[in-house]
């Protein structure tokens, strides 16, 4: 089984991007992983959605992750957008982070 850790804390629901899409974090999931928005530096531009549509951007935050099983996993440090919608996925992590 694969795991995703963020911040020390075991992430579910998170969609992996084939796309050239950047890291997406719900502020859902990051206010649940007791993660302070002191960390975030403003991000002034909104994201584009699929439909054409502005998501606003409530920050960006560098987070430890860790994903993989016990001889396969990685641990680095990435920048997620933090937006302010209820999406499906608590995080997305564009394929390329996993490489």
């Amino acid at each position: 089984m694969f795991s995703t850790i963020m911040e020390g804390h075991r992430v579910h629901r998170i969609l992996v991007d084939n796309g050239d899409s950047m890291n997406i974090l719900s502020v859902e999931a990051m206010t649940k992983m007791g993660i302070n928005a002191s960390r975030m530096t403003l991000v002034p531009t909104p994201l584009i959605g699929i439909e054409g549509s502005a998501v606003p951007v409530k920050g960006a935050a560098g987070l430890i992750v860790t994903m993989g099983t016990a001889r396969y996993c990685v641990t680095l440090q990435k920048t997620f957008m933090v937006i302010d919608t209820h999406p499906p996925y608590n995080a997305i992590i564009r394929r390329p982070l996993l490489h």
